[in-house]
């Protein structure tokens, strides 16, 4: 063996045995305990912060380890005597041969038992944490001396890799002074296995959660397969389950379960991010969706998913969320209900397209949009096979008023029934429904539009077009957004059967006939009842061929046929009765509005035995009738009372109506009845009495 050879092992040998006695001398006779004090001390000076350790234990091989026990870091001054951290026991460990041979760093485990971290934010803003972040200078230095790629120098180490996390009954307090909030997590334990970059690990984690306001309790259990590559920037989170259990008086009927699974995968170079297969679970609804986000943490973001909620049970859903006050008024609806939809969106809009929502027998397609900006706006393009909205309505024992009936309640018992399509502020709308059968309030429509078009801190316009009853609807509600909210409305009804429209929308038909009706409408007010009040506007009527409910002129007139049983009275009173009515041929009439009480005085009607006329007024507001009806009988043919009647043929027949609308009384004047008769019977006999002479001066003269 030569000589230089000789040296290199020599001196090889020298270093191991060096290195060999440096452990062993570490190992049984050097004590970090009685360091203690000095590391406590270093960390005052530097931090202000009083440290306590319990003990320190170092090893050296296999691995590099170092064990803490009962460390204690307290808090700045003006937080209190309550420690920032406690720590039971913190050990870590790293693989010391493979750090020096090869620059591996291989930590073999992290262990983490009995934290206890009390984070405090004071009135004034400050943190007991936030001098712990350092300075932007010592963060500057630390990048110029850390070995970083950006210095030019390679890490000292080429692998990173963690063999093991544990961490167990960790707790987290977190106290807002400024906002009187607290947060907490407790009961933390988590651990994970080998983290290698660039392959999967497993983990879980559990822990309790509470809020102060509001008040909530969690907790949560989570698990799934995390991987990390450094050097590709790629993360992915596989098959990660999520189980939370929410309680407290804000969370419905004060419990919740909620269950979240799928995965999701970052890609730093390409700053995307994947998530496929998510679901979520609450309240026995299922939703899916699998999508990506592009151009994450850029200008220019955006992304798209395909979302399905799958069929489900509305009504379980409302009982598991706690909504216990609506009940339809049929009990046969939400039952089902199921959506799918292509999403999209950028910054500050979504989008949804191919929209497929199904409720009960309602199917409806369609796109949605949304902006979120300083001008909040939707579209909307929907179309609809039938929409029964009876359904849904609350049930009568709700306390629920139908349109027709809120004005006969009394708004000083009552509570006032608030106007819809109040108060979108500065919110901006353009939504059109296309519906083949609807149904409002009892009226069917068929091939209806229904528009709403907001502008923002202006006027907010509901639309309405459709087919009803051998006719044609169209309406258009303009609501204000200033003081009161002014309403104007303007309807026009072509060619419509108002009995049967009467007859579903009111529940009764007092007027039957086919015809226009048109109406010019303005009022204000937040409720029902104080649109009512404030109503002004035109209504015109034309109908033909119909008839008005309640009574019955001809049958009236045939009573009067004995004038003389009448003898002695002034009026003769009667109360209106379904099974009567008075038929015509025509009807026309306009009524002008002021203050909620509709004036009319050219009502005009006529049928093959009659002619009237009417005046008087309808409280809108009350929901009462003061109207007089002239009725002149034309006709006198033998099948509506014969020579009897001929007495009464051209007498105006005054016929009084009064009270409420659902229950009107009629009263006629018998005393005006009777002087135009008696006038009217002086003219016969005088005219008797000309013709007379007539006769006998042809006779005596010869012509």
């Amino acid at each position: 063996m030569n000589r230089p050879l000789k040296i290199i092992l020599w001196v090889t040998a020298a270093i191991i045995v060096l290195f060999a006695a440096l452990l062993l001398y570490v190992a049984f006779f050097f004590n970090a305990n009685n360091y203690r004090g000095e590391i406590a001390a270093q960390v005052e000076s530097a931090t202000g912060r009083s440290l306590h350790i319990g003990s320190i234990h170092l090893s050296m091989l296999p691995v590099l380890g170092l064990k803490l026990s009962n460390t204690v870091l307290g808090n700045p001054k003006g937080f209190g005597g309550a420690p920032l951290a406690k720590v039971g026991e913190a050990a870590i460990g790293v693989r010391l041969l493979p750090l020096l041979i090869d620059h591996r760093l291989e930590i073999n485990s992290i262990y983490l038992s009995g934290l206890v971290l009390n984070l405090r934010k004071k009135l004034n803003g400050k943190t007991n944490w936030s001098d712990m972040m350092g300075t932007q200078q010592t963060k500057t230095v630390a990048q110029k001396t850390s070995g970083s790629h950006e210095s030019g120098k390679p890490p000292f180490w080429t692998v990173f890799a963690v063999a093991g996390v544990r961490v167990e009954n960790a707790s987290i307090q977190y106290e807002n002074a400024g906002r009187d909030q607290s947060f907490s997590l407790n009961h933390v334990d988590l651990s994970a296995g080998t983290l290698r970059s660039g392959e999967p690990c497993s983990f879980r984690i559990s822990f309790v959660t509470q809020s102060k306001k509001p008040a909530v309790q969690a907790d949560v259990d989570s698990s799934g397969d995390l991987m990390v590559d450094f050097a590709t920037h790629h993360f992915s989170l596989r098959d990660y389950r999520l189980k939370m259990t929410a309680t407290g008086p804000l969370v419905p009927r004060g419990s919740q379960f909620i269950a979240l699974h799928g995965s999701v995968e970052y890609s730093g170079v390409k700053r995307t991010v994947d998530f496929k297969h998510v679901t979520f679970d609450l309240a026995g609804v299922t939703s899916k969706a699998s999508g990506q986000i592009h151009g994450l943490g850029t200008n220019h973001q955006t992304w798209e998913a395909r979302i399905v909620v799958e069929q489900f049970n509305p009504s379980d859903a409302f009982k598991a969320l706690g909504v216990a006050d609506y009940h339809p008024k049929d009990a046969s609806v939400l039952k089902k209900a199921s959506l799918v939809t292509d999403a999209s969106g950028s910054s500050g809009e979504i989008r949804l397209k191919h929209l497929q929502l199904v409720l009960d027998q309602t199917k409806m397609s369609g796109e949605i949009s949304a902006q979120v900006s300083s001008v909040p706006s939707v579209s909307a393009v929907l179309e609809a096979n039938n929409i029964n909205v009876d359904r849904y309505l609350p049930a009568a024992n709700s306390g629920t008023v139908r349109l027709h009936e809120a004005g006969s309640r009394s708004y000083a018992a009552n509570q006032p029934l608030p106007l819809p399509l109040v108060g979108f502020g500065s919110m901006a709308a353009h939504c059109r429904l296309t519906v083949k059968q609807l149904t409002f309030h009892g009226a069917k429509l068929s091939n209806a539009v229904v528009g709403v078009d907001i502008a923002p801190h202006g006027n907010e316009f509901a639309t309405l077009q459709a087919d009803l009853y051998g006719g044609r609807i169209t309406s258009r509600t303009r609501i204000g957004s200033a003081g009161l909210h002014d309403y104007q409305q303007t309807l026009f009804l072509s060619h419509v059967s108002i009995g049967p429209l009467l007859q579903d929308f009111m529940g009764r038909d007092p007027v039957s006939g086919q015809g226009d009706v048109s109406a010019e409408l303005k009022g204000a007010g937040r409720t029902v009842g104080a649109l009512e009040r404030s109503l002004n506007g035109t209504v015109k009527v034309a109908l033909r061929n119909g008839a008005v409910k309640g009574f019955n002129i001809a049958a009236i007139l045939r009573n009067l046929q004995n004038f003389s049983q009448f003898r002695g009275q002034s009026t003769l009173y009667g109360a209106a009765s379904n099974s009567q009515q008075t038929d015509f041929s025509s009807l026309s009439a306009t009524g002008h509005i002021s203050h909620g009480i509709l004036t009319s005085n050219d009502l005009r009607a006529a049928s093959p035995f009659l002619r009237a006329s009417g005046t008087g007024t309808i409280n809108l507001v009350k929901k009462t009738i003061d109207y007089t009806l002239n009725p002149v009988l034309v006709n006198t043919a033998t099948g509506q009372g014969g020579k009897q009647m001929s007495q009464l043929s051209g007498v105006e027949i005054p016929v009084r109506i009064t009270g409420p609308l659902s229950a009107p009384q009629y009263q006629i004047a018998l005393g005006k009845i009777l002087r135009q008769m008696e006038k009217k019977g002086l003219h016969q006999l005088l005219n008797q009495k000309n013709t007379t002479l007539q006769n006998r001066l042809k006779k005596l003269f010869g012509f």
